[in-house]
This record gives structure tokens, C-alpha cells and sequence, in this order.
């Protein structure tokens, strides 16, 4: 299994940084678009996509629902092997990718499902003890 973070900016270097420095694992692959005026963010996508092993899955984790970068990567659903998860946190990115090649539908699911459970605003949890 492949990691691919793609996002606006420097977001998805931040990701594998953190990742990094929790973990350890730097195996995770970064697509940092619209940083460079040249580089068109589908054909990136697509170039690393390429030299990956033929077959190989792929996990992609993109920043904005409905946003250029998902909308990209969306357009090479079936051409590869990929997953694609939108809306990311950095707890959701963590638990995807410590999962590696046992990474099933269902996981991803569940592990979505948990993200949304730890998204809270701590004022109100705080007025409630």
C-alpha cells in the first residue's frame, strides 16, 4: 500500500511531518499543489501515480471535499488502484496509514467514522463535566 497526502499549500508536508515525528514512518508521498505556478496538480497526481508498482493500491488523503485537489485526484479513480479520503485530521491520517497493506473498505470506514467521534469543541465538553 501506497500513502499519497495531497492538499493546498504546505498542508500536506505538515501532515508528514507530524506523522513523522509521532511515529516515525516517513514513508508517505506528498503532493503540495499550487506551490509552484508550473506544475498543473492532476498531472503531479498522475506522474507519481506511475511510479508506483503497477497494481500497487494506493491510499489518497486530500484536504477539501469538492476542492481542485480532490477533484483531480477523483478523475483517476478507476485508471489506478486508489482509495480517496477527503476532509482529513491529522488523527484520520495517522490511523489509515499505521494500518498499512491490512487496509480494507471497512477499516477506512470505521476509521473515518472515530475521526468524526473526536471532532468536538472542548468548551462545550468542559460546560458538560
Amino acid at each position: 500500500m501506497r500513502y499519497v497526502i495531497a492538499t493546498h499549500g504546505y498542508l500536506a508536508e505538515g501532515y508528514k511531518s507530524a506523522i513523522g515525528l509521532l511515529s516515525g514512518m516517513d514513508h508517505i508521498h506528498t503532493v503540495n499543489a499550487y506551490v509552484e505556478e508550473q506544475k498543473e496538480v492532476a498531472e503531479e497526481l498522475e506522474r507519481l501515480l506511475q511510479s508506483f508498482d503497477s497494481g500497487e493500491r494506493v491510499l489518497v488523503l486530500t484536504d477539501v471535499l469538492g476542492g481542485s485537489v480532490t477533484q483531480a485526484v477523483s478523475g483517476l479513480i478507476g485508471k489506478y488502484p486508489l482509495f480517496l479520503v477527503t476532509g482529513i485530521n491529522l488523527g484520520l491520517v495517522m490511523e489509515l496509514v499505521q494500518k498499512g497493506d491490512m487496509l480494507t473498505d471497512e477499516m477506512i470506514e470505521e476509521s473515518i467514522g472515530a475521526a468524526r467521534e473526536q471532532m468536538v469543541c472542548v468548551n462545550h465538553v468542559l460546560e458538560s463535566c
